[in-house]
C-alpha cells in the first residue's frame, strides 16, 4: 500500500506499507512508475472517488477535506483482485481516514509557530518533561539549547516588523542546518530559540552552540 501526501503545488511525498515487511517506509515516487498517471489525476482534481485501476489490482483512495485533497491512498494486490465489496468498505474507510487528517491538522496547528514553523513554547514543555523522564528511568543523556537574539527589539523599531520576521526565519534556518534531523528546534518567545539535542553530552552541545 502506498500514501501519496501533496504538499505545495507538484511537491509531493510518499510511505509505503508491505505486508511482508510489516513497515511504513519513505518512497521516491518516480515520473515513470506505473501509478504516475493516477497521481497526477489526483493532484489536478481529477481523481476524486474511490475506483479501481483497469485491471482491478488496484485501489485508488482519494482523501479530501473541503475540496482540498489531503493523501490519495494506493492499495495493491499481488495475484488477485479487488471486488465491489472491497470498494464499499474502503468507501467507509476513507472518512475515518479524513477525520483522522483533521485531526493530524489541528495537532500540527497547535504545536508549530506560525511564522517561523519551528515547534512552539508550549510543545517545548511537553518534550522537556518527556525527555527528562526518559533521562531519569534509562539515563539518556541530552543536551538544551537556548538562544537569545540581541538587540532585536531595535530591528523592529528602526526597520519594521516585515524585516524582524525575516530575521526570525533567517535564524531559523541557519539553526536547521546546525543540527541533526532529530533534533528539536523551538520558537521559545518573541526573540528566544531552544533546542533540544537528544544522546548528546556537553561536547556535543558545546559543538553545536559553536556552529550555530
Amino acid at each position: 500500500m502506498t500514501k501519496i501526501l501533496a504538499r505545495v503545488e507538484k511537491d509531493f511525498s510518499g510511505s509505503e506499507w508491505t505486508r511482508e515487511s510489516g513497515k511504513v517506509e519513505r518512497k521516491n515516487i518516480a515520473e515513470d512508475e506505473v501509478f504516475d498517471q493516477t497521481r497526477q489525476e489526483w493532484l489536478s482534481g481529477d481523481l476524486e472517488k474511490t475506483r479501481f485501476s483497469a485491471d482491478t489490482k488496484q485501489l485508488f483512495i482519494p482523501i479530501e477535506k473541503s475540496g482540498q485533497g489531503l493523501t490519495l491512498v494506493i492499495a495493491r494486490k499481488k495475484g488477485s483482485y479487488f471486488d465491489t465489496e472491497s470498494l464499499k468498505l474502503c468507501s467507509v474507510i476513507s472518512s475515518h481516514i479524513t477525520v483522522a487528517f483533521e485531526n493530524a491538522r489541528l495537532y500540527y496547528i497547535a504545536i508549530i509557530d506560525d511564522l517561523t514553523k519551528t515547534f512552539t513554547k508550549r510543545h517545548f514543555r511537553q518534550c522537556i518533561d518527556h525527555t527528562f523522564i526518559e533521562h531519569q528511568q534509562d539515563g539518556h543523556k541530552f543536551a538544551l539549547l537556548m538562544m537569545d537574539l540581541d538587540k532585536f527589539k531595535q530591528v523592529n523599531d528602526t526597520h519594521g516588523h516585515l524585516l524582524g520576521d525575516a530575521v526570525l526565519k533567517q535564524i531559523r534556518d541557519i539553526t536547521h542546518n546546525s543540527i541533526r534531523e532529530n533534533d528539536l528546534l523551538f520558537q521559545y518567545g518573541g526573540k528566544e530559540f531552544a533546542v533540544i539535542l537528544p544522546d548528546t553530552g556537553e561536547k556535543g552541545a558545546h559543538h553545536v552552540a559553536e556552529r550555530t
